[in-house]
C-alpha cells in the first residue's frame, strides 16, 4: 500500500511538473500574442497620428535685401525720369506744332479770342438753361 501511495505521489509530482511546463509554455505564448497585439496597435496608432507640423522660414541674406532695395529705388527713379522726359517731349511737340502754324494778324487774333469766349459763354448759358428746365 505504501508503494502505491509513493507511486501515486510520483505521478502526481510528475503531473505537477508537466502542468508547470505547460503553464510556462502557455505564458510565453500569451506574452508573444500580447506583444503582437501591442505591435499592431502601435502601427494603427501611428497610422492615425497627425504628422508633425513643419514650419519653414525663409531667410534672405542682408546683402540680397540691400540689392533688392537698390533695384526698387533705381526703378522708381527711372520711372520718374521717364515721366519727366515724356512731359518735356510732349511740350516740345506742342511748341513745334504751335510755332509751325501761320500767324494771323493781331486784329484777327483778338476777334478769334472774343468769338471763342462768346461761344463758351453761349454754351454755358445753354447748359444752365437745360439744368433749369430739368429741375
Amino acid at each position: 500500500m505504501i508503494q502505491s501511495l509513493i507511486s501515486a505521489a510520483r505521478k502526481f509530482y510528475d503531473s505537477l511538473l508537466q502542468i508547470n511546463e505547460k503553464l510556462s509554455l502557455l505564458s510565453s505564448a500569451i506574452q508573444q500574442q500580447t506583444a503582437a497585439i501591442d505591435k499592431a496597435n502601435d502601427a494603427t496608432e501611428k497610422h492615425y497620428d497627425t504628422p508633425p507640423m513643419v514650419r519653414t522660414e525663409l531667410h534672405i541674406p542682408e546683402a540680397d535685401k540691400e540689392e533688392q532695395k537698390r533695384g526698387r529705388i533705381e526703378k522708381k527713379w527711372i520711372g520718374r525720369v521717364q515721366t519727366v522726359l515724356e512731359g518735356l517731349t510732349l511740350a516740345a511737340i506742342v511748341y513745334y506744332a504751335w510755332s509751325a502754324l501761320p500767324k494771323p494778324p493781331r486784329v484777327q487774333t483778338r476777334l478769334l479770342v472774343m468769338h471763342s469766349l462768346g461761344a463758351i459763354g453761349l454754351g454755358l448759358e445753354l447748359v444752365s438753361q437745360c439744368r433749369y428746365r430739368e429741375s
